[in-house]
C-alpha cells in the first residue's frame, strides 16, 4: 500500500490553483490528480485533489499548499490521509 491524501480547497482562480498543485506535485515526484469546479462569479471555485507517494513527501506537499504562492491562495484547505493499492504514474489535471 502507498500513502495517499485527498483534499479540497476554495480558490479565487481554480485554473491557476490546478496548475499550482500540478507544479508542486511534479517537483516532488508525486502522482495523482486535481479537478476544478467553478462556483460563484469571477471564476471562483473549488479544487479537489488526490496525491500518492512517500509520507514525508506528501507532508511537504501539504505544507506547500498551506503556504500558497504570490498568485494562488487556497482557502479552507481540507486534507485526509489514506492509502492506495496501486499508485498512478503522473499528476493529471481533470478539466470540467
Amino acid at each position: 500500500m502507498t500513502p495517499a491524501i485527498t483534499g479540497t480547497a476554495e480558490a479565487a482562480n481554480p485554473d491557476r490553483a490546478a496548475d499550482f498543485l500540478k507544479e508542486a506535485a511534479d517537483a516532488l515526484g508525486l502522482s495523482g490528480w486535481v479537478e476544478m469546479t467553478e462556483s460563484g462569479g469571477a471564476g471562483e471555485g473549488r479544487v479537489c485533489f488526490g496525491a500518492e507517494g512517500r509520507e514525508d513527501v506528501l507532508g511537504e506537499f501539504v505544507a506547500h499548499l498551506h503556504r500558497g504562492s504570490a498568485v494562488v491562495s487556497l482557502e479552507g484547505l481540507s486534507v485526509a490521509w489514506g492509502q492506495v493499492a496501486e499508485p498512478g504514474e503522473h499528476f493529471l489535471i481533470h478539466y470540467p
